[in-house]
């Protein structure tokens, strides 16, 4: 289990992720990693789990994770992350059994199907150590094979250890 910190941002269709260097005083940017996301979010028919501000997901190359709220700053977004394995089609019982609080007796079954292309940058502190991850996602909501809808959205995300206000001087 980890504590996610994040602050996530709407992006325009053509926003480029600029050079990150020096955004931070003693801060430094690797070069973007780009990568293809396929994703599956389960929910009730209902959306228990939206509406609590938890979600359950499977990533290919990832397995399932569940997200459950946490306090946090204003303007953060804080959850605590669980991690799993397992197929795609089924979340692990595991998984499930955090959950049960929110969903009750409700069915879990898949809510939404997304593809992102992620490009991702690592930002470094003067000891080279990685205090924050800075993402630029281009979302395509998928209904079956056909394209249903597209969004943008830039996340920044504090590493452990990182300082208290770097999310929202980043973000600001």
């Amino acid at each position: 289990m980890t504590l996610e910190r994040e602050v996530k941002l709407t992006a325009s269709p053509g926003f480029r992720l600029p050079d990150l260097s020096g955004l931070v005083p003693d801060c430094t940017s690797g070069q973007p990693d780009t990568r293809r996301l396929f994703t599956s979010y389960f929910d009730t028919s209902d959306l228990r789990l939206a509406r609590w501000g938890c979600s359950l997901r499977y990533r290919t190359g990832e397995g399932w994770t569940v997200k459950l709220p946490a306090a946090g700053e204003e303007g953060v977004l804080a959850r605590l992350e669980h991690r799993f394995e397992g197929r795609a089609r089924r979340p692990p019982e595991e998984a499930v059994d955090l959950l049960r609080a929110y969903i009750r007796g409700a069915r879990l079954g898949p809510v939404a199907s997304l593809r992102t292309v992620r490009r991702r940058v690592e930002l470094r502190d003067g000891a080279e150590q990685v205090v924050a991850e800075v993402v630029d996602d281009e979302v395509s909501v998928m209904e079956g094979r056909r394209v249903a809808r597209r969004f943008r959205e830039v996340e920044v995300e504090a590493r452990d250890g990182a300082r208290p206000d770097l999310l929202l001087e980043l973000s600001g």
